[in-house]
């Protein structure tokens, strides 16, 4: 009997009957139809990975090296401080490589973060010159007195449904 190795897969293709459907390589095995179930439960185009690998799936599954999670390390910095070195340590990454800092602005609390800590730690040049958010009407809703209080006066901003522009850039 052949062996598979599943490294990726579109759900369409494996968990559902369609022409060209790959589902006959794998119904017999151990998990499969447990899985399959779970597929469409959620949704077909989500796929359910626990990279702390503690959580077992149905099937045999793994996780690849570079997705695994890092070795959690102790820390005495405050949040505040984290986000604003980082934020500063991705800034001058930017500077040093002659690229804009894209940030995809959401409005809500994470994307708001990331620009607070970006607000404070660089100059109205740095932001002109280094920095591009991307956002959307929504985004605007969701946090206007932000947008308008800060973003707007010191960004560069383009819409969000440009991003492809920026990948690899």
């Amino acid at each position: 009997m052949q062996e598979y190795n599943l490294i990726w897969y579109g759900a369409v293709d494996i968990f559902h009957n369609t022409r060209g459907s790959y589902t006959h390589l794998f119904q017999n095995k151990p998990g499969f139809k447990y899985t399959r179930y779970l597929i469409q439960f959620f949704a077909s185009q989500i796929s359910m990975m626990d990279r702390t690998e503690t959580i077992k799936m149905p099937i045999n599954s793994t996780i690849l090296p570079f997705l695994k999670l890092p070795q959690f390390k102790k820390v005495t910095t405050d949040l505040e401080e984290l986000c604003e070195n980082r934020a500063r340590y991705l800034l001058n990454k930017a500077i040093s490589t002659n690229r804009k800092l894209t940030i995809m602005y959401s409005g809500g609390i994470d994307s708001t973060l990331i620009m607070v800590s970006l607000l404070k730690v660089a100059t109205d040049k740095e932001l002109k010159d280094y920095v591009i958010v991307l956002l959307t009407q929504a985004s605007i809703f969701e946090n206007k007195n932000f947008f308008t209080n800060y973003i707007i006066k010191k960004c560069n901003i383009e819409s969000t449904y440009d991003f492809t522009h920026y990948l690899g850039k």
